[in-house]
C-alpha cells in the first residue's frame, strides 16, 4: 500500500502508512527483526524522494545496524543497505563515496551468485548511472555492458530490463553526443519493449520521448516533434488523468514549435505543461521556472 502511494506522489499518506506498519512490527516483534529494516528502508526512500536525504540518512543507517546484526558482513541482505546508502550519497552528489558502496554491495552479491543474478545487474546498472553522472562515459558503458549480457544470458528472448538497459546505454551516447548510437540503442530498447507490451509501457514513452531528445539536439526539429507526439500519445493511453511526465513532453513540444518559428503553438504547449506543473510539483522546480520563463518570452513576442 505504501508503495503504492508514493508512485501517487502521495508522500504523506505514505510515510503514515510506513509509520504504523513500523510501529505494529515493533510491537510483536524484536528490536532487532528484519521486517523492521525493510520498513525503515522504505521509510529511507521515501525521505530520499522528497529531497530529505539527511533524515533518509539515519533510516537508511538505523536498517543496516540491524542487518549487521542479522548477518554476516559478505551477507547479500547487507548489500540492500549499502545500495541504499549509496543512493543517498548519490541524490548528495558525493558519487566517490557512493561509488564505494556501490563496489562493497557488488562484491558481495557476485560472490553468492557468480553466474549472474537480478541483484547484480541492479548494481552493475547503477555503478552505470555513477558513472554517467560523473560523466565517466565509457566507464559507464562499460558497466552497462556487463549488465547488459547477464540479462541477455537470462533472458534470451527479451525482457524489460533488458530493454531499460538499452535505453540507458542510448542516454549515454546522447551525452558524448553520439547521435546515431543513441538512436540505434533507443530503437532497439522500443522495439523490444512494444513486443513485450504492445498496448504501452512506461518505457515506451520515454524510449520515443529521448529520441526526440536526440533529433532536437541535432536541430532536426520536425522529426524531433513527430518523437515527442508519439511519446504523448502513449503517455495519454497509460495515464487519462493526467501524468507529471507530461508537462515535460508538452514542454519539449513547444520547443520545437518555438524553433519552427511558431510561438503562438509554442506557447499553448507551455501553457499546458505549466498547467500539469502546477498540481503535481513544488514551485522552485527547476524545469517549472523554465516553462514560466518560456511563456513570458512568447508572451511579448509580437
Amino acid at each position: 500500500m505504501g508503495d503504492i502511494l508514493v508512485k501517487q506522489l502521495k508522500y504523506t499518506e505514505a510515510m503514515d502508512y510506513y509509520q504504523q506498519a513500523l510501529k505494529m512490527i515493533e510491537k510483536f516483534n524484536s528490536a532487532g527483526h528484519v521486517d523492521i529494516a525493510v520498513i525503515l528502508n522504505q521509510i529511507s526512500q521515501l525521505l530520499l524522494q522528497q529531497k530529505k536525504s539527511d533524515e533518509a540518512t539515519d533510516y537508511c543507517q538505523r536498517a543496516l545496524k540491524i542487518r549487521g546484526k542479522l548477518y554476516p558482513s559478505n551477507h547479500p541482505n547487507m548489500a540492500i543497505s549499502l545500495t541504499n546508502i549509496r543512493m543517498i550519497l548519490e541524490c548528495q552528489r558525493k558519487y566517490d563515496e557512493a561509488m564505494g558502496y556501490y563496489q562493497q554491495a557488488l562484491k558481495i552479491i557476485e560472490k553468492f551468485y557468480p553466474s549472474g543474478h537480478t541483484d547484480t545487474v541492479l548494481t552493475l546498472n547503477r555503478i552505470g548511472y555513477t558513472f554517467s553522472q560523473q560523466k565517466k562515459y565509457d566507464e559507464a558503458m562499460d558497466y552497462y555492458q556487463r549488465a547488459l549480457e547477464i540479462r541477455q544470458k537470462l533472458y534470451p528472448d527479451g525482457h524489460a530490463d533488458i530493454a531499460s538497459i538499452l535505453h540507458s546505454m542510448g542516454i549515454v551516447s546522447k551525452k558524448q553526443s553520439k547521435y546515431g548510437e543513441a538512436m540505434g540503442y533507443f530503437q532497439r530498447a522500443l522495439k523490444m519493449i512494444e513486443t513485450l507490451y504492445p498496448t504501452g509501457h512506461d518505457l515506451t514513452a520515454t524510449s520515443l520521448h529521448n529520441m526526440g531528445a536526440a533529433k532536437f539536439d541535432q536541430a532536426e526539429f520536425g522529426l524531433s516533434l513527430y518523437y515527442y507526439e508519439q511519446s504523448l500519445k502513449v503517455r495519454q493511453n497509460l495515464n487519462p488523468s493526467g501524468h507529471v511526465d507530461m508537462s515535460a513532453i508538452l514542454y519539449m513540444i513547444g520547443s520545437c514549435y518555438e524553433k519552427q518559428k511558431n510561438p503562438k503553438k509554442a506557447l499553448q504547449f507551455h501553457q499546458q505543461a505549466l498547467d500539469i506543473y502546477e498540481k503535481s510539483l513544488p514551485n522552485d522546480d527547476g524545469l517549472r521556472q523554465k516553462i514560466v520563463n518560456s511563456i513570458h518570452r512568447l508572451s511579448i513576442v509580437k
